[in-house]
């Protein structure tokens, strides 16, 4: 028999979607820069603190 692929269960998120929140959380990514103003992630990406206040920012 074949593997069937599993559907995500009600509380699970789908991949896609996880994929989204773990890159926009990701200083690393450019994704997280964008979502905040930025055209992109700045080159001292490392020490830089990003200005606007996106709300995954709150309680940081």
């Amino acid at each position: 028999m074949g593997k069937s692929k599993q559907q995500p269960s009600s509380g699970q998120q789908p991949q896609a979607e996880r994929d989204h929140r773990a890159n926009d959380l990701n200083r690393n990514n450019d994704q997280f820069w964008k979502s905040r103003g930025y055209p992109e992630r700045p080159t001292d990406w490392e020490t830089a603190v990003p200005e606007s206040k996106h709300p995954q920012d709150q309680g940081e």
